[in-house]
């Protein structure tokens, strides 16, 4: 349905356009504000307060939770849930059955494949992209443009990813929690000193005993590259 059309109907109240009694997508007196050709899909859900910028797309069975803004062109695939808090950038594209925590923002253009899940409070910076099936715990922190592949977890509170690829069946990424260098496949994160004291014994792994030398290398270079202040 062409949301843009069915709100132009609703009294305005102090800027906002507040819904009638008797529709299932929306409580009886809560506020949205809709930019112009926006369009809903069937049985979709707005929580209170929430703001769709021009031009935004939302799939069936789309759920945002109270206070929800999405800029400019936003697309969001079908089944997808963002929590409440909830902030998407101008252009911010999200496949089918995407989970968003609370509080979780994205920058400008970033992409999110099918069946991604970051946690509460994760920061995604302009131009990120996430593979499908991605898993950020909670409060991760990504660069401008930062890219990982289908599949991909990060654990809780992580920042700075990179996605080392799949080797013998996992795909691993390191990442930074609170300065310190974490290496992981899954669920399973360790600090990366602890990866490398596993893996020198295993003379059969050698692909996953060069990918822990990468990480090592990287680490390296993050050192030396970063900020000082």
């Amino acid at each position: 349905m062409n949301l843009t059309e069915i709100v132009s109907a609703w009294s305005e109240v102090d800027g906002w356009r507040v819904a009638p009694a008797g529709l299932s997508w929306i409580a009886e007196g809560y506020r949205i504000k809709v930019g112009a050709d926006c369009t809903l899909g069937n049985d979709c859900t707005l929580g209170n307060d929430c703001t769709l910028g021009i031009g935004c797309r939302l799939g069936n069975y789309c759920t945002l939770g109270n206070y929800c803004t999405l800029g400019i062109g936003c697309r969001l695939g079908i089944g997808c849930r963002l929590g409440n808090y909830c902030t998407l950038g101008n252009g911010c594209t999200l496949g089918n059955d995407c989970t968003l925590g609370n509080d979780c923002t994205l920058g400008i253009g970033c992409i999110l494949g099918n069946g991604c899940t970051p946690g509460n409070d994760c920061a995604l910076g302009s131009d990120c992209r996430l593979g499908i099936g991605c898993r950020l715990g909670i409060g991760c922190r990504l660069g401008i443009g930062c890219t990982l592949g289908d599949g991909c977890t990060l654990g809780n509170k992580a920042t700075s990813p990179t996605d080392l690829g799949r080797v013998d069946g996992y795909r691993r990424c390191l990442a930074y929690v609170d300065g310190v260098p974490f290496i992981g496949a899954g669920c399973r994160w360790f600090p990366l000193e602890d990866a490398k004291r596993h893996w020198a014994q295993r003379t059969d792994r050698a692909a996953t005993r060069a990918q822990i030398q990468y990480a090592e290398a990287l680490v390296q270079i993050h050192l030396t590259t970063k900020d000082p202040s």
